[in-house]
C-alpha cells in the first residue's frame, strides 16, 4: 500500500480516485479470525463499474465425483495433499493508473489516505486475476512434470489438492509444490496435510471407497441452521438467501439432497427484498426438517455417480417412456426393452384428476406434460428397478429414455423448481436412493419414440396383452411424494402472491393518436 495526501493522490491519478470505507469481518468458525474488506460496493460503486471478460470457474465437488468415478473404474490407489496459499487475493499487482480507485481512509479526520496496490478483499476482480495466475502456474507445473509424473492439481481460491494414483505421480504430488514455491506461491506450511482421507473446501472424501461427502464441521452448521429454521419457522429474506448459498454450495457434494433445495429456491427468489421478519412456509419448514434428519449423522459419503457413456452397462435396463395430455384427460405409458431389443414388459395408464389434483392446477393438463412424462419415467423406476438392489452392495443402472429435452436437465441436475415437477424429481431421487440405483436420462426425437407414445393413446396392437403391468398410484408406496404434496398447493399460491407484490403490474401503454396528416 502507498500513503499519500488527498493533493498527492488528486495529482498522480486525477478524478479516478475512490477512497472506500472498511469493514472487519469476525469468523467465529475460525476462532474469532479477522478480514478486513474493502468495501468497493456501496458508496464509492466500483464493483460496479467492473465488467469482467468471461467467468471464472473452479473445481468444486462436480469434478471431484468425475475424479473418484475415474478412479474406482480404472481400481486406483489414490494419495492426495492438500496445500493452503497465503492471501492469494493480494498476489497480483494491479495497473498504476487505476489504484487511485482502491483508496482507502482510516479515520474521516486523516489528512491522507491509503491506496491499495496489489489486489484487494471486497474487489469483484480479485477473484478474476488470481485465477488466471493460478491457471498459469498449474498449467507449468503439468508442463515441468510431464507424462512420467501424472497427477490431478485442483485449486478452489487459495485451496489445493494434488492428487496420483501411482509412484510416478506421488513424486509428481511433491515436485508440484516445489515448482509452485519457485514461481512464488507463497504457501502456509502449518496447513499442509494429506493422505488416503482427506478434507477439502468444506468437502471430505474417502479415497480407498471412492466416495464423497460433507466434512464433520460443515454438516453440523449445515444441520444446525436448517433445523433452527424449521423449529423458529421465521426468518429474513437476506438471512435465508445467505445460508442457502452455503447450503447450494454443499448440496453439490450430496446427489440425493439436492432435489429438495428447488421449493427453497423459488421462496427466496419470490421474497427477495422483503423488509423485516417472515414466516416460512409449512411445505419448506418440512423440507428443512427432512434435511436436518440428513444432516445429524454427520454428513453421509455419497458414491460417485459412474462415468457417462460406460459401454459395461447392461443394456436390458433400458425404458422408453411418454405421456399425452388433452382438455379432457392424462395418459402414460411406456416399455421395457431387453439387450435384444424385444418388448419385455410395458404400462399404459390413465392419470385421473381424484388422484393428481395438481392436473387442474393450470386449468390446462397440456400445461403440464413436462411433469407427466417425468411422471412416466418415475412409473418406471417404479416397476423395473430391481427388487433386491438395496440389499446389494453394488450399483445398479437404469437407463430410460424420453422425447422431453427438459426432463433430461432436470434429472442430470437433480434440480428444479417448477411445481409440480420438483415434487416428482424429489421421489425419484429418494426412489433411486433407497434401491441404491442411478437413472441416466437420455433424450430421442419423437419419432423415435413413437411405440411409447402409441401407448399414450391407447394403440395396443405392437404389444402382447400378456406382458402388460398395471399400476395404480393409490397402492404405489411412496417415499416422499404423500409428504410434500400435501403443502405444495397453498405454498404455490403463497409463491403467486409474493411475486405479484414484489413485481407490481405494469402500467398500461397509451394508445396512440392516428396522425390526420399535414391537415
Amino acid at each position: 500500500m502507498e500513503r499519500l495526501t488527498l493533493d498527492e493522490a488528486k495529482a498522480q491519478y486525477g478524478d479516478r480516485i475512490a477512497v472506500s470505507s472498511l469493514a472487519v469481518l469476525v469468523e467465529d468458525q475460525h476462532q474469532g479470525k479477522r478480514r478486513v474488506i474493502h468495501d468497493a460496493t456501496h458508496g464509492t460503486k466500483v464493483n460496479n463499474r467492473i465488467k469482467c471478460r468471461d467467468k471464472v470457474r473452479s473445481p468444486s465437488a462436480r469434478e471431484k465425483q468425475y475424479l473418484l468415478a475415474y478412479f474406482q473404474k480404472k481400481r486406483c490407489t489414490v494419495v492426495s495433499l492438500v496445500g493452503d496459499i497465503s492471501k492469494a487475493h493480494r498476489r497480483f499487482l494491479h495497473a498504476p493508473e487505476e489504484r487511485g480507485l482502491l483508496a482507502c481512509r482510516i479515520l474521516p479526520t486523516d489528512d491522507h489516505i491509503y491506496i491499495n496496490r496489489v489486489g484487494t478483499f471486497g474487489l469483484s476482480c480479485a477473484s478474476y486475476w488470481w485465477s488466471r495466475i493460478a491457471g498459469c502456474g498449474v498449467r507449468l507445473v503439468h508442463e515441468l512434470l510431464g507424462p512420467s509424473m501424472p497427477i490431478e492439481l485442483l485449486i478452489f481460491a487459495d485451496d489445493v489438492e494434488s492428487l496420483a494414483t501411482d509412484a510416478g505421480g506421488r513424486r509428481g504430488i511433491t515436485l508440484s509444490y516445489l515448482f509452485l514455491s519457485a514461481l512464488g506461491f507463497p504457501f502456509k506450511w502449518a496447513k499442509q496435510r494429506g493422505g488416503m482421507r482427506v478434507e477439502w473446501i468444506g468437502l471430505f472424501t474417502d479415497y480407498p471407497t471412492y466416495r464423497l461427502g460433507l466434512s464433520p464441521k460443515r454438516a453440523s452448521w449445515m444441520h444446525g441452521w436448517v433445523l433452527d429454521l424449521a423449529k423458529k419457522g421465521t426468518t429474513t429474506a437476506k438471512d435465508f438467501e445467505q445460508g442457502l448459498g452455503r447450503l447450494g454450495f454443499s448440496a453439490l457434494a450430496l446427489v440425493w439432497e439436492r432435489p429438495f433445495l428447488g421449493p427453497l429456491y423459488s421462496w427466496s427468489a419470490a421474497v427477495r427484498g422483503k423488509k423485516g421478519v417472515l414466516q416460512i412456509p409449512a411445505m419448506l419448514r418440512a423440507i428443512l426438517l427432512f434435511l436436518a434428519s440428513r444432516f445429524e449423522e454427520g454428513g453421509e459419503l455419497q458414491e460417485a455417480p459412474p462415468l457417462s457413456g460406460d459401454g459395461e452397462r447392461p443394456e436390458h435396463l433400458r425404458f422408453y417412456t411418454d405421456a399425452k395430455a388433452t382438455d379432457t384427460g392424462a395418459w402414460v405409458g411406456g416399455f421395457k426393452q431387453d439387450a435384444s431389443g424385444r418388448v419385455v414388459q410395458w404400462f399404459s395408464e390413465e392419470i385421473k384428476a381424484d388422484w393428481a389434483d395438481w392436473l387442474l392446477y393450470k386449468k390446462d393438463p397440456k400445461r403440464l406434460i413436462a411433469t407427466l412424462e417425468l411422471l412416466a419415467s418415475l412409473i418406471a423406476v417404479k416397476l423395473w428397478m430391481p427388487e433386491d438392489s438395496r440389499n446389494l452392495q453394488a450399483t445398479c443402472w437404469l437407463r430410460g429414455m424420453t422425447d422431453n429435452l427438459a426432463n433430461t436437465f432436470a434429472v442430470s441436475k437433480w434440480m428444479s423448481t417448477k411445481f409440480p415437477l420438483t415434487i416428482f424429481v424429489m421421489e425419484l431421487s429418494e426412489s433411486l436412493r433407497h434401491g441404491r440405483c442411478f437413472l441416466k436420462l437420455d433424450w430421442v426425437p419423437r419419432e423415435a419414440n413413437q411405440m411409447a407414445d402409441d401407448l399414450t393413446n391407447l394403440k395396443f396392437d405392437c404389444f402382447d396383452m400378456q406382458s402388460r403391468v398395471r399400476w395404480d398410484p393409490k397402492q404405489q408406496q411412496w417415499c416422499v411424494l404423500d409428504r410434500f404434496m400435501k403443502h405444495a398447493k397453498e405454498f404455490h399460491e403463497e409463491l403467486k402472491q409474493k411475486r405479484a407484490e414484489v413485481r407490481p403490474p405494469l402500467p398500461k401503454k397509451r394508445k396512440k393518436e392516428k396522425s390526420l396528416g399535414p391537415w
